[in-house]
């Protein structure tokens, strides 16, 4: 979010400058990637309006990124992007500012529904899209991949970005208006990047001079009109005042009182909102901002003036190994912000959850969240091991989970502490299974019985892990071992890891291992399933019996874990606010596996598992962890329609119907790489499923899945 009021009055009045982009040359430009990625998010021409009605990421988004990337470097400008790290204490309770963008989606879905394709696709635009922080680990893959360098703050990327500046490492800063907050003397609000192109800046000196304010006035005056650190001065803060009038009103207000504490001696009602206090936090939240400094710390940048009480409205200090890690992209901020503010906060789904059956599923992840809050919380002092957190759902605003994890009995630092597994041991299974190092080598190197004994080490005879390799297989073998796909005691696999081997040894695919992961998973979370989630869902099958409208929803939801080959362009097709909605199973599940990921990484160096001297792999670790990328809808909308449009034949399983119905689908994904392609290659991922399932049958498990699972298949047979 961006300082609107402010941004708005410096547009009206031309208070920006402009100059040509060949004036950067041969600089280093710090941009925060917030700002950034919201602006290739939200406008023309690398918005896709349709994200929010298939989920998963715009299918441009690594083109457009890659060719900014490659005009900056053409324009002999060096990037570097700043990231904001973790949550500063909250000053608002959560969900306290109105969400229109569940009725805008809702609204979107009316006028798709009514055959209003136009409409609707303007409307699905305006209904809002993916927040910057939900890319941020796939776009600092695509940022490592092009030898682009970033950074990520302790907290706010602001006062990080003006760190980078002070101390020479950049020339420029490139972001949103909120850097005024931070004494930045010269902002870049917009960067053309294109040949010829330009940029807009806005001189903070020039400001405070024109409007005859001091520094202090300034900001005072800034953060009263409202932006993501403090809401607006509430008389501010309506429909009445106009967007650019309320950064003039409270410029006019601070000019007449001279001091905050005289504008709110002037308004008493507002001690009763407590917002005197919530404008304090902020504004000290400011003043004395947390930076991660040159030599390895996570400090105010003011560190000799700042006061003994930074956590009140900074946050509680966390070990600076936690912040480092943080700093360089291994682990992202989000089950450290758990942990660190005691918060979880849940917001609708793109097809906005009304299903009961994922609001239960929102409960079943609870024990991968307590997973990953018990692995972290582990290594890091008594405190945070027995800080609770609490979960805020969107449907249920007033009531108020828990999440104890210190309640995790045996915890899983105590499951996973046997694995020691060396490179010699390793190097020997990569040579003769020729596969990569990932979740498919974890599972078939264990088959192997010489190699699961070698695993199990005797805690005294345990050495450091020195090699990326040895760290991040023992990573695979222990965040398989908590999901239940490995036996902790005597490291072969379990039942459920027979069948995922399985089903990923049948597909050998290897790029495709985390979707028959997920699969897995969302089985054994009985979400996987032919029935419908709500009453009234569109897009569900519509033609043929309800046997065949029931094979094809189990079907075209297998499927739906597959990404799609796409164009470097918005999706145009038919939607399915039925598939949709188990999309949003899919997209919460990866985050959640994401997190424990993560937590297993750091559990195993902050125990001293690793060697953590000299090492410059941290980044790249990271990036080597499953379950960056998310899938949308695409494919299995595009099986749903073949085989939907299949069953409406006279004669399905003909030769000439089946062809009738390929030959339509590029003309109906007109964007689409090979859709017939990749409408077969979802068929081998479900074939590789069923193997899957016919092995956890043998096991005595699924059973009434395995019914339905083997029913579609011999459906399926006569219409591929």
């Amino acid at each position: 979010m961006t300082f609107r009021s402010f941004d708005a009055w410096t547009s009206a009045q031309g208070k920006s400058q402009t100059l040509p982009l060949s004036a950067l040359k041969d600089s280093v430009v710090g941009i925060e990637a917030d700002h950034y990625l919201q602006k290739l998010l939200t406008t023309a021409p690398s918005k896709e309006p349709l994200v929010t009605a298939l989920g998963g990421f715009p299918f441009s988004f690594k083109n457009t990124v890659e060719a900014d990337i490659d005009d900056l470097r053409k324009a002999g400008i060096k990037p570097v992007f700043v990231f904001r790290g973790l949550k500063t204490v909250r000053t608002e309770k959560p969900f306290s500012t109105a969400d229109e963008s569940p009725a805008n989606r809702a609204r979107a879905w009316e006028l798709y529904d009514q055959g209003l394709a136009n409409e609707a696709v303007e409307a699905f635009g305006a209904a809002g899209t993916l927040e910057p922080w939900e890319v941020y680990r796939y776009f600092m893959k695509i940022l490592h991949e092009n030898d682009v360098d970033f950074q990520v703050a302790p907290y706010m990327a602001w006062p990080q970005a003006l760190y980078l500046e002070k101390k020479s490492f950049t020339d420029a800063i490139c972001g949103n208006s909120e850097l005024f907050f931070f004494e930045v003397g010269k902002v870049i609000t917009h960067l053309n990047v294109t040949p010829g192109g330009s940029f807009t800046w806005v001189d903070r000196p020039r400001l405070l001079s024109e409007l005859s304010l001091s520094n202090d006035m300034f900001i005072d005056a800034c953060m009263l009109s409202g932006s993501e650190i403090c809401r607006a001065f509430p008389p501010h803060d309506g429909p009445a005042t106009s967007t650019a009038h309320a950064f003039l009103s409270s410029v006019d207000l601070i000019k007449r009182a001279r001091n905050v504490s005289v504008v709110f001696r002037n308004h008493p009602e507002l001690e009763r909102s407590l917002y005197l206090t919530k404008f304090r936090k902020a504004r000290a939240a400011v003043a004395h901002h947390v930076i991660f400094t040159e030599d390895g710390k996570a400090e105010p940048l003011h560190f000799e003036t700042a006061p003994s009480d930074v956590h009140e409205f900074i946050g509680q200090r966390l070990p600076e190994e936690l912040y480092f890690y943080l700093s360089k992209g291994m682990i992202g901020p989000q089950v450290v912000d758990m942990l660190a503010t005691g918060e979880l906060v849940v917001v609708a789904p793109f097809d906005n959850g009304d299903a009961d059956e994922y609001r239960k599923f929102l409960d079943a992840l609870n024990p991968l969240r307590l997973q990953a809050l018990s692995l972290l919380a582990q290594p890091l002092n008594r405190y945070w091991v027995s800080k609770e957190v609490n979960v805020h759902y969107w449907f249920d605003k007033n009531i108020q989970r828990k999440l104890v994890h210190k309640d995790v009995v045996p915890t899983p630092y105590e499951l996973m502490k046997k694995w020691n597994v060396k490179e010699k041991t390793l190097r020997l299974e990569l040579e003769k299974g020729n596969k990569p190092l990932g979740l498919s080598f974890a599972l078939t190197a264990l088959t192997n019985p010489t190699f699961a004994k070698q695993t199990i080490v005797p805690k005294d005879e345990t050495k450091l892990l020195k090699t990326r390799n040895e760290i991040m297989a023992n990573t695979f073998f222990r965040m398989l071992q908590l999901r239940g796909f490995i036996d902790g005691t005597t490291h072969t696999l379990t039942p459920w890891g027979r069948g995922l081997q399985a089903a990923m040894t049948a597909l050998g695919r290897p790029e495709l291992d985390e979707s028959i992961y997920l699969g897995m998973e969302l089985l054994a979370l009985k979400v996987l399933h032919e029935n419908n989630f709500a009453v009234g869902l569109s897009g569900a099958p519509s033609r043929g019996t309800d046997e065949d409208k029931t094979h094809i929803l189990l079907i075209s939801r297998v499927a739906s874990i597959v990404p799609i080959s796409h164009k470097p362009i918005g999706y145009t097709g038919p939607l399915s606010r039925n598939l949709l909605a188990f999309n949003s199973f899919i997209r919460t599940l990866t985050r959640s596996l994401r997190n424990v990921a993560e937590m297993v990484l750091v559990n195993l160096l902050m125990n001293g598992d690793a060697d953590r001297d000299e090492r410059n792999d941290w980044t790249e670790m990271g990036l080597s962890l499953p379950f960056i990328e998310e899938v949308s809808a695409g494919l299995g909308i595009a099986v749903k329609t073949y085989l939907d449009e299949l069953s409406n034949e006279v004669e399905p399983t003909s030769e000439e119907a089946k062809n009738r119905q390929k030959e339509k689908l590029p003309r109906m994904f007109a964007q689409a790489v090979d859709i017939v392609g990749d409408v077969k290659l979802a068929f081998r991922v479900w074939d590789a499923m069923v193997v899957g399932v016919k092995v956890l049958q043998k096991e005595g498990l699924l059973v009434n899945e395995t019914k339905t699972f083997l029913a579609a298949d011999a459906w399926l047979a006569a219409r591929r």
